[in-house]
Protein backbone atom coordinates (compact mmCIF):
# COMPACT_ATOMS: atom_id res chain seq x y z
CA UNK A 1 0.00 0.00 0.00
CA UNK A 2 3.00 2.47 0.82
CA UNK A 3 4.54 2.02 -2.43
CA UNK A 4 1.30 2.98 -4.25
CA UNK A 5 1.00 5.97 -2.36
CA UNK A 6 4.48 6.35 -2.79
CA UNK A 7 4.10 5.73 -6.68
CA UNK A 8 1.03 8.32 -6.92
CA UNK A 9 2.44 11.35 -4.91
CA UNK A 10 5.93 10.90 -7.39
CA UNK A 11 3.10 11.35 -9.89
CA UNK A 12 1.23 14.14 -8.98
CA UNK A 13 5.11 15.80 -8.08
CA UNK A 14 6.13 15.22 -11.68
CA UNK A 15 2.39 16.80 -12.82
CA UNK A 16 3.45 19.42 -10.69
CA UNK A 17 6.47 20.23 -12.20
CA UNK A 18 5.12 19.79 -15.69
CA UNK A 19 2.46 22.35 -14.87
CA UNK A 20 5.25 25.03 -13.59
CA UNK A 21 7.46 23.94 -16.90
CA UNK A 22 6.09 22.08 -19.67
CA UNK A 23 9.62 20.63 -20.71
CA UNK A 24 10.19 17.94 -23.43
CA UNK A 25 12.14 15.83 -20.75
CA UNK A 26 8.79 16.05 -18.01
CA UNK A 27 6.58 15.26 -21.10
CA UNK A 28 8.98 12.33 -22.19
CA UNK A 29 8.42 10.49 -18.31
CA UNK A 30 4.60 11.11 -18.22
CA UNK A 31 5.02 9.42 -21.72
CA UNK A 32 6.48 6.66 -20.51
CA UNK A 33 4.35 6.03 -17.98
CA UNK A 34 0.87 6.37 -19.34
CA UNK A 35 2.08 3.98 -22.63
CA UNK A 36 0.32 1.14 -21.65
CA UNK A 37 -2.84 3.43 -22.51
CA UNK A 38 -1.35 3.44 -26.26
CA UNK A 39 -0.91 -0.42 -26.47
CA UNK A 40 -4.65 -1.13 -24.55
CA UNK A 41 -6.65 1.19 -26.94
CA UNK A 42 -4.29 -0.25 -30.34
CA UNK A 43 -5.35 -3.66 -29.21
CA UNK A 44 -8.94 -2.71 -29.11
CA UNK A 45 -8.53 -1.22 -32.11
CA UNK A 46 -7.06 -3.66 -34.45
CA UNK A 47 -10.08 -5.33 -35.62
CA UNK A 48 -10.45 -2.03 -37.66
CA UNK A 49 -8.00 -2.79 -40.38
CA UNK A 50 -6.80 -6.00 -41.85
CA UNK A 51 -3.56 -4.39 -43.09
CA UNK A 52 -2.01 -2.71 -40.19
CA UNK A 53 -0.72 -5.01 -36.64
CA UNK A 54 -0.79 -3.62 -33.50
CA UNK A 55 2.36 -2.12 -33.94
CA UNK A 56 0.91 0.34 -36.65
CA UNK A 57 -1.67 1.47 -34.76
CA UNK A 58 0.47 2.04 -31.40
CA UNK A 59 2.38 4.67 -33.66
CA UNK A 60 -0.47 6.60 -34.51
CA UNK A 61 -1.93 6.39 -31.09
CA UNK A 62 1.76 7.36 -29.25
CA UNK A 63 0.95 10.85 -31.48
CA UNK A 64 -2.73 11.01 -29.33
CA UNK A 65 -0.67 10.53 -26.03
CA UNK A 66 2.05 13.41 -26.77
CA UNK A 67 -0.83 15.97 -28.44
CA UNK A 68 -3.08 14.40 -24.24
CA UNK A 69 -0.03 15.51 -23.04
CA UNK A 70 0.49 18.96 -24.50
CA UNK A 71 -3.15 19.83 -24.34
CA UNK A 72 -4.37 18.93 -20.80
CA UNK A 73 -5.37 21.23 -18.37
CA UNK A 74 -4.87 20.29 -14.55
CA UNK A 75 -7.73 21.23 -12.01
CA UNK A 76 -10.41 20.64 -14.65
CA UNK A 77 -11.64 17.43 -12.53
CA UNK A 78 -10.98 15.31 -15.47
CA UNK A 79 -8.41 12.33 -15.00
CA UNK A 80 -5.79 12.81 -17.68
CA UNK A 81 -5.99 8.77 -18.33
CA UNK A 82 -9.64 9.11 -19.73
CA UNK A 83 -8.84 12.57 -21.45
CA UNK A 84 -5.67 10.85 -23.13
CA UNK A 85 -7.19 7.69 -24.21
CA UNK A 86 -10.03 10.08 -26.03
CA UNK A 87 -7.13 11.23 -27.63
CA UNK A 88 -5.19 7.80 -28.32
CA UNK A 89 -8.30 6.88 -29.87
CA UNK A 90 -9.24 10.19 -31.95
CA UNK A 91 -5.46 9.53 -33.58
CA UNK A 92 -5.68 6.13 -34.06
CA UNK A 93 -9.12 6.33 -36.07
CA UNK A 94 -7.67 9.34 -38.04
CA UNK A 95 -4.97 7.38 -38.91
CA UNK A 96 -6.93 4.61 -40.26
CA UNK A 97 -9.22 7.18 -42.26
CA UNK A 98 -5.87 8.82 -43.93
CA UNK A 99 -4.78 5.67 -44.73
CA UNK A 100 -8.11 4.76 -46.33
CA UNK A 101 -8.32 7.86 -48.16
CA UNK A 102 -4.83 7.00 -49.38
CA UNK A 103 -5.54 3.40 -50.53
CA UNK A 104 -8.74 4.72 -52.75
CA UNK A 105 -6.90 6.89 -54.29
CA UNK A 106 -4.25 4.37 -55.22
CA UNK A 107 -6.54 1.85 -56.02
CA UNK A 108 -8.10 4.32 -58.81
CA UNK A 109 -4.64 5.49 -59.75
CA UNK A 110 -4.36 1.78 -60.72
CA UNK A 111 -7.30 1.45 -62.61
CA UNK A 112 -6.52 4.06 -64.09
CA UNK A 113 -2.96 2.71 -65.08
CA UNK A 114 -5.10 -0.36 -66.13
CA UNK A 115 -7.56 1.15 -68.34
CA UNK A 116 -5.02 3.08 -70.33
CA UNK A 117 -2.63 -0.16 -70.57
CA UNK A 118 -5.48 -1.83 -72.38
CA UNK A 119 -6.35 0.87 -74.61
CA UNK A 120 -2.31 1.58 -76.00
CA UNK A 121 -2.43 -2.37 -75.94
CA UNK A 122 -4.99 -2.65 -78.55
CA UNK A 123 -4.44 0.39 -80.65
CA UNK A 124 -0.69 -0.66 -81.41
CA UNK A 125 -1.24 -4.61 -80.60
CA UNK A 126 1.69 -4.41 -78.11
CA UNK A 127 2.48 -3.93 -73.93
CA UNK A 128 2.91 0.40 -74.03
CA UNK A 129 6.09 1.81 -72.78
CA UNK A 130 5.92 3.89 -69.63
CA UNK A 131 6.82 6.85 -71.61
CA UNK A 132 3.48 6.26 -73.54
CA UNK A 133 1.03 5.31 -70.20
CA UNK A 134 2.41 8.40 -68.91
CA UNK A 135 1.82 10.28 -72.35
CA UNK A 136 -1.72 8.75 -72.11
CA UNK A 137 -2.37 9.42 -68.61
CA UNK A 138 -1.01 13.42 -69.18
CA UNK A 139 1.45 12.70 -66.79
CA UNK A 140 5.50 13.20 -66.88
CA UNK A 141 7.34 10.08 -67.15
CA UNK A 142 8.59 11.22 -63.47
CA UNK A 143 5.24 11.72 -61.98
CA UNK A 144 4.06 8.31 -63.72
CA UNK A 145 6.94 6.54 -61.99
CA UNK A 146 6.22 8.32 -58.42
CA UNK A 147 2.36 6.58 -58.91
CA UNK A 148 3.98 3.34 -59.71
CA UNK A 149 5.77 3.95 -56.80
CA UNK A 150 2.76 4.39 -54.19
CA UNK A 151 0.43 1.67 -56.27
CA UNK A 152 3.61 -0.64 -55.57
CA UNK A 153 3.57 0.42 -52.56
CA UNK A 154 -0.15 -0.26 -51.25
CA UNK A 155 -1.03 -2.84 -53.54
CA UNK A 156 2.55 -4.66 -54.23
CA UNK A 157 2.47 -3.83 -58.69
CA UNK A 158 1.93 -1.36 -61.23
CA UNK A 159 -1.50 -2.34 -63.14
CA UNK A 160 -0.40 -5.93 -64.44
CA UNK A 161 3.15 -5.54 -64.38
CA UNK A 162 5.62 -2.83 -62.55
CA UNK A 163 5.84 -0.59 -65.14
CA UNK A 164 7.71 1.73 -63.71
CA UNK A 165 10.63 3.78 -66.26
CA UNK A 166 13.75 1.32 -66.16
CA UNK A 167 17.12 2.60 -67.68
CA UNK A 168 17.39 -0.63 -69.02
CA UNK A 169 14.23 -1.45 -70.77
CA UNK A 170 12.56 -4.78 -69.51
CA UNK A 171 15.35 -5.09 -66.38
CA UNK A 172 13.87 -3.23 -64.25
CA UNK A 173 10.14 -4.92 -63.68
CA UNK A 174 12.02 -8.41 -63.68
CA UNK A 175 14.30 -7.30 -60.84
CA UNK A 176 11.46 -6.16 -59.14
CA UNK A 177 9.38 -9.63 -59.56
CA UNK A 178 12.43 -11.51 -58.38
CA UNK A 179 12.66 -8.79 -55.28
CA UNK A 180 9.15 -9.79 -53.99
CA UNK A 181 9.24 -13.81 -55.09
CA UNK A 182 8.74 -15.26 -51.85
CA UNK A 183 10.37 -18.33 -52.45
CA UNK A 184 13.51 -16.41 -53.03
CA UNK A 185 13.35 -14.33 -49.84
CA UNK A 186 16.72 -15.69 -48.34
CA UNK A 187 18.57 -15.59 -51.01
CA UNK A 188 17.00 -11.85 -51.61
CA UNK A 189 17.85 -10.71 -48.45
CA UNK A 190 20.91 -12.04 -48.71
CA UNK A 191 22.11 -10.40 -51.76
CA UNK A 192 20.59 -7.11 -50.99
CA UNK A 193 22.86 -6.56 -47.82
CA UNK A 194 25.85 -6.81 -50.60
CA UNK A 195 24.09 -3.72 -52.51
CA UNK A 196 25.56 0.04 -51.53
CA UNK A 197 24.17 1.37 -48.49
CA UNK A 198 21.54 4.08 -50.11
CA UNK A 199 20.31 1.80 -52.85
CA UNK A 200 20.01 -1.25 -50.22
CA UNK A 201 18.15 1.22 -47.92
CA UNK A 202 15.61 2.22 -50.50
CA UNK A 203 14.81 -0.95 -51.50
CA UNK A 204 14.47 -1.92 -47.84
CA UNK A 205 11.36 0.74 -47.23
CA UNK A 206 9.92 0.41 -50.24
CA UNK A 207 9.53 -3.19 -50.81
CA UNK A 208 9.93 -4.65 -46.75
CA UNK A 209 8.62 -1.49 -45.05
CA UNK A 210 6.04 -0.85 -47.35
CA UNK A 211 6.62 3.29 -47.75
CA UNK A 212 5.58 5.09 -50.54
CA UNK A 213 8.47 6.83 -52.97
CA UNK A 214 7.59 10.11 -51.01
CA UNK A 215 7.69 8.56 -47.46
CA UNK A 216 11.08 7.09 -48.74
CA UNK A 217 12.77 10.68 -50.55
CA UNK A 218 11.58 12.50 -46.83
CA UNK A 219 12.55 9.75 -44.53
CA UNK A 220 16.69 9.55 -46.35
CA UNK A 221 16.82 13.86 -46.90
CA UNK A 222 16.66 13.12 -50.48
CA UNK A 223 14.38 13.80 -53.74
CA UNK A 224 11.71 11.69 -55.28
CA UNK A 225 13.84 11.45 -58.20
CA UNK A 226 16.91 10.58 -56.61
CA UNK A 227 15.30 7.61 -54.57
CA UNK A 228 13.65 6.86 -58.29
CA UNK A 229 16.67 6.73 -59.41
CA UNK A 230 18.27 4.72 -56.47
CA UNK A 231 15.42 2.47 -57.14
CA UNK A 232 15.87 1.66 -60.98
CA UNK A 233 19.68 1.23 -60.14
CA UNK A 234 19.32 -1.59 -56.99
CA UNK A 235 16.77 -3.55 -58.83
CA UNK A 236 19.38 -3.97 -62.13
CA UNK A 237 22.24 -4.46 -59.50
CA UNK A 238 19.65 -7.10 -57.88
CA UNK A 239 18.47 -8.81 -60.92
CA UNK A 240 22.53 -9.21 -62.26
CA UNK A 241 23.06 -10.60 -59.06
CA UNK A 242 20.53 -12.72 -58.59
CA UNK A 243 20.86 -14.31 -61.87
CA UNK A 244 24.17 -15.10 -61.17
CA UNK A 245 23.56 -16.82 -57.85
CA UNK A 246 21.04 -18.59 -60.09
CA UNK A 247 23.32 -19.89 -62.57
CA UNK A 248 26.02 -21.03 -60.03
CA UNK A 249 23.58 -22.98 -58.71
CA UNK A 250 22.49 -24.88 -61.83
CA UNK A 251 25.98 -25.18 -62.87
Amino acid sequence: MSGDSGSETALAELWEAYRREPTSEVREVLARHYIGLVHHTAMQLKGRSRHLDVTDLAGAGTLGLLRALERFELGRGQAFSTYAVQCIRGAILDDLRERDRLLREVRARARRIAVARSRLSAIHQRSPTPAELARELDLTLERYGEWCDEIGAFLGGCGSSSEVPAEGGAAEPLGERILLDGERRGEVRQVLSTLPPRQRQVLTLLYFDGLSGREVAEAMGLTESRVSQLRRRALEEMRVRLGDAGARRSA
